[in-house]
């Protein structure tokens, strides 16, 4: 009986993924997690409604379910987990109509985008031991609104949902019907050997979860171990003891199985090997299954006294109930995701950024890996705009410091670039004092030409303006200015000076080698009277030179036969 039921849920899923859904402007979907399974008649279970964006992002949902009432019990609505926060129809159920019916957005300028994202928990109960399903209405009645500013429907696929129930005193095992085989008595026979061999390697080991202690998203295992000589029989159980024996028996010499569908949870594969001496001994190996993505994934901008400051602060949170939370990414304006892990406060600061509007998209991860995502919108605004103008009285002269006023933002450091015409800006940074004013002197050695000039702000936090309006002024040539740019001048000026007065120089030599010339004649014309005269009187003039009055001359020693030439000093 338990088997025949479980076929037909199982031949219900084929059925289940061969309807037709039905198709909208994008590829967005309403759909009901789980999408099957089989239950107890009677007891409570909560299905829930899901979205999927297909990649765009969703800010509005709404949406129609139907039910047969005679076969299925609405208990309970619950939207306390849900992304919407905003309702335009409360959410509903009418028992006596079968039928389910809800409309909302979400708040202010955030949205959602990714493959599974709750709308609406649904905790029902089935009335009868029978299939029973739960559908969407199509048309007009369900829809997925882009957060484009359009609204438009993103929507495309309705997937419904199949569930059997069954009579209470059937409680079927599922993990043993996923090893499909019947299910034995353990034998009496002696104890073995538990969970590792002497050698140290494992017996049980599985490729898909490698890890006894880390969550896997796959619901499929594949499961090996060891068959030496000797083994004649396997037994396998799959549940969620710790300890414990296989079950299900295998006569051939398996050595692998994989299961399928695991249901999400810490589980245990026991594997019992009968040796053919009638002894066994048992290995248990951990699964730890985690399919569903986190849930109340939020995340809201905390406000900044200072619009200008580059870093926002959000408030983040997410729950998982599995494997939980590991890690959020969070990706600015479609750029590289950075990763984030709660400390937890739950407090988020963005690193700085350039002011304009910026749009965050938050993904969150379990360690499973699955991951659900949203984004939210906002703004870093610009500091107060600087200013520069030139320093009145200020002469904009060859050589002479640039002298401009500067204001702006109090304490912030000023980047100021002056360009002259044809080169390249050169960037000087003044600080401004605690009034915001300031007075710049420039570094620059000028030349003359057309320049211009402008300033940005930057606080110590990072945030940053816009741009001053050029300044433009024209620097003047000057004589000095002249003589620095161009240093052979001086060279060439001094050794013209120089030239010049060596000509002088030489132009008085010769001239007075003319005058010398001159009196050279008149000696001449004295030496040829001289030569006439006695010796002894020339040497007594020379020794004794003429005086007013009388001059007497004296004998003196005559040298004896020297002859000298008469010679001008």
């Amino acid at each position: 009986m338990i088997r025949s039921v479980l076929s037909a849920a199982l031949c219900a899923c084929g059925i289940f993924a061969l309807l037709p859904g039905v198709v909208f402007a994008a590829d967005a979907s309403l759909f009901l997690s789980p999408i099957t399974g089989t239950y107890l008649s009677g007891e409570p279970i909560t299905i829930r409604v899901m979205v999927g964006t297909g990649g765009e992002s969703a800010n509005a949902i709404e949406g129609v379910l139907e039910y047969d009432s005679k076969k299925i019990e609405i208990l309970s609505l619950d939207r306390s987990n849900s992304l919407l926060t905003s309702w335009t129809k409360e959410p509903f159920f009418d028992n006596a109509k079968g039928e389910i019916a809800f409309a909302g957005s979400m708040s202010g300028t955030s949205s959602f985008s990714g493959s599974r994202g709750e709308v609406l928990a649904v905790t029902l109960r089935g009335l009868r031991s029978e299939e029973a399903h739960v559908t969407f209405v199509s048309g007009s009645a369900s829809a997925v609104h882009a957060a484009d500013g359009t609204g438009g429907n993103l929507l495309s696929t309705l997937s419904n949902g199949i569930y059997v129930f069954i009579p209470k005193e059937m409680n079927p095992e599922q993990p043993a019907a996923l090893l499909e085989e019947t299910p034995v008595e353990a034998t009496s026979t002696p104890e073995g050997e538990v969970l590792g061999a002497a050698s140290g390697t494992p017996v049980l080991s599985s490729r898909t979860h490698p890890d006894e202690h880390a969550w896997y998203a796959s619901a499929t295992s594949s499961m090996s171990w060891e068959m030496p000589t000797g083994v004649a029989a396997v037994r396998l159980a799959l549940d969620q003891k710790s300890t414990g024996e296989g079950s299900v028996r295998y006569g051939a010499p398996k050595n692998e199985k994989e299961i399928l569908d695991i249901p999400d949870g810490i589980w245990y594969l026991h594997l019992t090997r009968e040796w053919e001496d009638l002894h066994t001994d048992t290995f248990h190996y951990r699964l730890q299954i985690d399919t569903r993505i986190p849930e109340d994934l939020l995340v809201s901008e905390t406000p900044r006294s200072d619009a200008t400051d580059p870093s926002a602060i959000f408030s983040l949170s997410a729950t998982d109930t599995l494997s939980g939370v590991e890690r959020y990414e969070m990706s600015f304006d479609g750029g590289p995701a950075l990763t984030w892990r709660d400390d937890g406060t739950g407090t988020y600061r963005t690193p700085a950024l350039p002011p304009g509007d910026h749009t965050l998209l938050v993904r969150v991860l379990d360690r499973s890996g699955n991951a659900t995502s949203t984004q939210v919108a906002f703004r870093v605004d610009h500091l107060v705009t600087p200013s520069v103008s030139p320093k009145e009285g200020a002469l904009f002269a060859e050589g002479k410091p640039l002298l401009m006023e500067l204001s702006g933002p109090p304490r912030s450091v000023l980047s100021i670039a002056i360009a002259r015409e044809g080169d390249s800006p050169v960037v000087e940074e003044y600080t401004l004092d605690g009034t915001g004013k300031g007075s710049f002197q420039s570094a620059l050695l000028t030349a003359p030409g057309m320049y211009r000039v402008h300033a940005t702000a930057k606080t110590a936090n990072g945030a940053v303006s816009l741009a001053s309006p050029d300044v433009d002024f024209t620097v003047e040539s000057s004589f000095f200015g002249i003589l620095k740019r161009h240093p052979m001048i001086p060279i060439v000026l001094v050794g013209s000076a120089l030239l010049l007065f060596l000509a002088w120089f030489f132009w008085r030599r010769i001239d007075d080698e003319d005058d010398d010339e001159d009196a050279s004649t008149d000696d001449d014309d004295e030496g040829e009277q001289e030569e006439t005269a006695p010796k002894e009187e020339r040497r007594a003039r020379t020794a004794y030179p003429e005086r007013s009055g009388t001059i007497i001359l004296g004998d003196r020693p005559r040298p004896s036969s020297l002859s000298l030439p008469i010679t001008r000093l």
